[in-house]
């Protein structure tokens, strides 16, 4: 049990990310640039939140705090946010854009790397529930952007008068 944890903490983020990779570029071809842009946001809003907390919370990892080793290394540094959950969640937002079916596989998936870094004795709980919020945060400042954007353009195109047919107006009354 303990070495299928252990990957499951270290190493299975590399094959989600590269299987959701996978996904996207074959069934959502017609949207990469649509995903693309939405990687750089979430995963932007997700890594600044992500240090910012890093600075307010503190959460010594539980191999530090209770002396017992980890089954995979760890660093010394503060565990919160898991990286690794924060990574997988980024990932999982996005597919979640793509197809909300698969998007909460990859939810759930990010989840179980969080669980498994947990039982690893590298993460807390509210390490791996802080990288869900994160992202779920990110994913939602997201959606209110470009409803926000939608809006605007769709608001600009329906108020703005119609110069050309005024300006022909204008030239036959003189």
């Amino acid at each position: 049990m303990d070495q299928i944890a252990g990957f499951v903490a270290q190493y299975l983020f590399i094959l989600l990310i590269i299987g959701a990779l996978a996904y996207l570029a074959w069934r959502q071809r017609s949207r990469w640039l649509e995903l693309a842009f939405a990687t750089v946001f979430i995963g932007s809003i997700a890594f600044l939140l992500s240090r910012v907390l890093d600075q307010l919370i503190s959460s010594p990892r539980p191999f530090v705090v209770s002396g017992q080793p980890p089954l995979i290394p760890g660093a010394l540094d503060n565990g919160f946010p898991s990286d690794h959950t924060l990574l997988v969640a980024v990932v999982a937002a996005v597919v979640t854009l793509a197809n909300w079916r698969v998007g909460l596989v990859m939810w759930a998936l990010a989840l179980l790397i969080g669980l498994a870094r947990v039982y690893a004795r590298v993460h807390h709980l509210v390490d791996i529930a802080g990288s869900l919020i994160i992202v779920a945060v990110a994913l939602g400042l997201y959606l209110l952007s470009k409803r926000l954007v939608s809006n605007i353009i769709s608001r600009s195109s329906t108020t703005q008068p119609d110069t050309g047919n005024q300006r022909s107006k204008f030239s036959e009354r003189q």
